[in-house]
């Protein structure tokens, strides 16, 4: 069962970029279903396009296929999300014969990995376990100017 619930700022933005597109459709069709706003990008320049996009408010969860059409497209996107926006979870997705590209994506900043073929158990439980981090540091941001005064 899924806890997603609504922020106080307005539901989870997920940007997801995806090499496949029954990929691309099946995750966002379930986050979708669990309150997230998805903006899909079938390709790291769709991403990077999505991510610098003026007036476009910032991403809670980037989920992005290391392995996208172009060899550097999914690392720069995770380099880009995370300049642009370095609050943002960045989930990359791969497949287990590319353990080394997620030791480097973590290194390069993401938050988690999902392994490809993905299950959408492991990635509701992720979502939730960033969902609770977003409500924490929300809640902190409510707190603190209390304690100050």
């Amino acid at each position: 069962m899924s806890v997603l619930v609504e922020l106080g700022h307005g539901n989870l933005r997920v940007l997801l970029s995806a090499q496949n597109h029954d990929l691309l459709l099946t995750l966002g069709a379930f986050l979708e279903s669990r309150q997230c706003q998805v903006s899909p990008a079938g390709n790291g320049t769709e991403a990077i396009h999505l991510l610098k996009q003026s007036g476009c408010p910032p991403f809670d969860i980037i989920i992005t296929d290391i392995e996208l059409p172009s060899a550097a497209a999914g690392w720069e996107v995770l380099r880009t999300a995370r300049r642009l926006h370095p609050h943002t979870h960045i989930v990359v997705m791969t497949d287990a014969s590319w353990t080394e590209a997620v030791v480097e994506a973590l290194r390069l900043g993401a938050f988690d990995y999902l392994m490809k073929p993905i299950r959408l158990s492991d990635l509701e439980r992720l979502v939730n376990r960033i969902l609770d981090r977003l409500v924490l540091l929300e809640q902190s941001r409510n707190l603190a100017p209390r304690l100050l005064s």
